[in-house]
């Protein structure tokens, strides 16, 4: 599938185009989807899985739970496999450009059989962490300007991306699935959730997807490019630089790279593949209404009767306040998406703010007509409600609201205190590891 950008912001939301992409089918790159040049300024993915909340799913209630209480307790999932971490090596190798980087992709770089070598620049590294704090290219800082416009490509026009200075990395990753990955009537998804700034990924020398925007999640699905038994080879082609580089224009530090972390997940072919969270505390915040509206797929070859969802969320203490939420489905066809909603009063909820930041986990549940659990997802879930004042204008846009409310949570002034944050470290770059975060 290929999704189309408009540079037009303002009719950019809803209105991308989606060309559907059929599992299994052979993917082809034109090798100019980070150009911006003839047509590929409409390209921003290519098979790659339409957005969502990329939910991790769980073997049981009690991990999903425990992933929402300990964010790292996620790894313990028998669904999900990393391939990042201090454990994990990769090949590295940075070129100043396309054109010095095609010697590598000439002698095959992306085919299993290929061999990394020191003498052709390679490293081997661990991830995630910015290149730039790894031995290869340099930081650029910049405010208005573009970070090549200054000293490298000053005459590259909107919205094409620079050529003579534009690094490209290519990441080298060996790993064998782990067994839980492998079972029959699962698909398995490989995600990114962060890279710098567009990025070509290949599985055992086969081309499975493109994705822009450097700072969000994207996932491809690699079932059938994978090896069951046996090892396999990720390769990915990272561009410093691509035409989607002007949308993220910002006053900061631009390095390059895979920066955040890398790993597989492991969904049942009926899926919950989206849902939304949404709650409304009455006036008195003292009861809430909860709202979850979920995305159910079958990528199943049969129609699926009588299956359902049920709902949980548990405080800390281990109480289920949300007994008895749940919602039928009553048939879902295969290959098609289809939605559901859970609605149900939560009384006096403990409530969430800076101060008092309770949370509860939800736990979802995707439950067959015979009864059995097929798939567990969980999230934090939290209640507040945010009061302000709503700006209103007339019809030459001039401003006529004249009384402001200060912004308030759960009925209560709200003092924002807090500074323009960007992720930087000095040795990790783009990648602040959880210990620099804590302190």
């Amino acid at each position: 599938m290929k999704f189309l950008k408009a540079f037009n912001f303002a009719v950019s939301v809803g209105t991308f185009a989606f060309l559907p992409f059929k599992v299994g089918a052979t993917v082809h790159f034109t090798g100019n989807e980070w150009t911006g040049r003839n047509g590929a300024e409409d390209v921003f993915a290519v098979n790659r899985e339409p957005a969502s909340c990329n939910p991790v799913p769980y073997h049981s209630t009690e991990a999903a739970i425990e992933a929402v209480w300990d964010y790292n307790a996620r790894e313990k999932s028998n669904y999900l496999q990393m391939l990042t971490g201090e454990k994990e090596n990769w090949d590295l190798v940075v070129e100043q450009n396309l054109s010095k980087a095609q010697s590598h992709i000439n002698a095959g770089c992306f085919k299993p059989e290929y061999q990394p070598s020191s003498d052709h620049g390679w490293k081997t590294v661990q991830l995630p962490r910015s290149w730039t704090s790894q031995g290869f290219d340099f930081s650029i800082y910049t405010n208005v300007d573009q970070p090549w416009q200054s000293r490298y490509d000053g005459n590259v026009p909107v919205p094409q991306a620079p050529t003579n200075y534009n690094p490209v990395g290519i990441y080298r990753k060996k790993f064998t699935l782990k067994s839980s990955m492998r079972q029959p009537g699962r698909r398995i998804y490989l995600e990114f959730d962060g890279v710098e700034s567009a990025y070509y990924v290949y599985i055992n020398g086969e081309a499975v997807g493109y994705s822009e925007d450097t700072f969000s999640p994207h996932r491809f699905d690699v079932t059938d490019l994978l090896l069951n038994d046996g090892v396999n080879t990720l390769a990915v082609q990272v561009h410093k630089f691509c035409d989607g580089t002007w949308f993220e224009d910002q006053d900061m530090i631009y390095d390059g790279g895979i920066f955040r972390d890398v790993f597989l997940v492991s969904a049942p072919e009926v899926q919950i593949r989206d849902y939304t969270v949404r709650t409304d505390l009455d006036n008195s915040f003292t009861s809430s209404t909860l709202e979850i509206s979920m995305d159910i797929r079958n990528l199943s070859g049969a129609s699926k009767n009588s299956w359902s969802v049920t709902a949980e969320a548990y405080d800390e203490a281990g109480n289920n306040i949300l007994n008895g939420s749940s919602t039928r489905l009553d048939r879902l066809n295969s290959g098609r998406d289809g939605n559901s909603v859970i609605k149900t009063t939560v009384k006096s909820p403990k409530l969430w703010s800076a101060e008092t930041p309770n949370i509860y986990a939800l736990v979802l549940k995707l439950i067959d007509d015979s009864g059995n659990v097929q798939e567990i997802l969980s999230s934090q879930l939290g209640f507040r409600k945010i009061g302000f004042t709503r700006a209103e204008v007339d019809w030459a846009y001039r401003l006529t609201t004249n009384r402001w409310q200060p912004i308030t949570i759960n009925g209560k002034r709200l003092l924002i205190k807090g500074v323009n944050r960007h992720d930087s470290d000095r040795f990790y770059g783009r990648a602040v590891p959880q210990k620099t975060l804590r302190e």
